[in-house]
């Protein structure tokens, strides 16, 4: 079973899976499982339909199980206790706690949280000429469309990552990883997201980054 009006509403805005994922910020694997037909979570739903500026029946798309969700509210209030070493293989930035654990480049080998020192840079970075000019349109093109009673972006702020290092700590020689992050929002998400498919601002911003 496949979702039709969903993957022809996303090749009609000549989008890849990954980038509808990204435009509405919600993972790629949530994208595969609507596309084949599959429940999604309510919440997913509401972002691919502000993306797509599309209802849920125009799209096709099947909310998750009503005693699904129960269930999962029931395991957010009451969480089952995890190892410690569960809890320490995944990432966190001052008091935000996330489910994300931290590989090298080879997708097997694994930081230590004790290895990892998030940094924080309190100014968000200004916007090269032309992006900050397609920043502009989508708050302008998002605000049109709240005005007019379509369904828009909100948006909201963001931590954007400046630059990492990798190193290594002398003992063992475990991998050591340095992050700074930076304020940021999701229409300055959108511009640069939006701009990475054009080979012209690549090469001019991007042609000697790794």
């Amino acid at each position: 079973m496949h979702n039709t009006p969903l993957r022809t509403e996303r090749l009609r805005h000549g989008w890849t899976q990954r980038q509808l994922a990204d435009f509405a910020g919600i993972s790629l694997s949530t994208v595969e499982r609507a596309e084949k037909g599959e429940a999604i979570r309510v919440d997913c739903i509401q972002r691919l339909c502000e993306c797509l500026s599309k209802s849920p029946e125009e799209l096709g798309l099947l909310k998750i199980d009503v005693r699904a969700v129960e269930s999962n509210n029931d395991l957010k209030q009451h969480p089952p206790s995890l190892p410690s070493e569960g809890r320490d293989e995944c990432f966190s930035f001052g008091k935000l706690k996330t489910t994300w654990k931290t590989l090298d480049g080879d997708g097997r080998s694994m930081y230590l949280p004790r290895h990892i020192r998030s940094h924080y840079t309190p100014f968000a970075e200004e916007l090269p000429e032309e992006l900050q000019v397609r920043r502009n349109h989508i708050l302008q093109e998002q605000e049109q469309k709240r005005e007019q009673g379509f369904p828009f972006f909100w948006n909201g702020q963001i931590y954007a990552l400046d630059r990492f290092v990798i190193g290594r700590e002398p003992t063992n020689e475990d991998m050591t990883l340095d992050l700074w992050f930076r304020p940021s929002d999701y229409y300055t998400f959108l511009a640069t997201n939006m701009s990475l498919s054009e080979p012209a601002l690549l090469e001019k911003y991007l042609a000697d980054v790794d």
